[in-house]
């Protein structure tokens, strides 16, 4: 508040302005000290924030570090209309495994990739139990690599 304010001349102000102004500055003074206290928290909310963040954003590996893989064995067979790669998924893991998405690549006489096509088993493969699939490829390569690229495992509900 500057001094200008305060010399005033009183008999041009109405009775009770004193304590009028000094209620007002009061709100005021209130208003300020809550909207710091606001932001104190709000500092405090979102620093907390960001802490958590953190550590979930380390994330790790989708699949199980087990060291466990689904193994595939399949078979290719070339048609007019492309390769038509068929074979088997097997389930390692403990717990069934479902909407499995498999990669497949043809790969040239060099190695490189030349084409890629992926498809989903769709079922619900249990623990140590094999799923067949069967995946058009189109083009032609020299050879082909299957993957599984995600699954997702099937955990029991309400287990203690």
């Amino acid at each position: 508040m500057t001094p200008a304010l305060l010399a005033l001349d009183h008999a041009a102000l109405p009775a009770g302005w004193a304590r009028n102004f000094a209620t007002t500055l009061s709100v005021w003074d209130r208003i300020a000290s809550n909207s710091t206290r606001t932001a104190d928290r709000l500092g405090i909310l979102f620093a907390l924030f960001a802490v958590a963040l953190a550590g979930c954003a380390g994330g790790g590996n989708v699949v199980p570090d087990s060291g466990r893989q689904f193994q595939l064995v399949w078979q290719v067979t070339k048609e007019t209309r492309g390769a038509i790669v068929r074979g088997q998924i097997g389930n390692p893991y403990a717990v069934p495994a479902r909407d499995i998405h498999l990669l497949v690549e043809g790969l040239d006489a060099g190695g490189s990739v030349v084409t890629t096509m992926t498809s989903v088993v769709r079922r619900i493969v249990l623990s140590g139990d094999r799923a067949p699939f069967e995946i058009l490829v189109p083009g032609d390569a020299s050879r082909y690599r299957v993957s599984v690229v995600t699954f997702d495992l099937v955990l029991p509900r309400g287990g203690r």
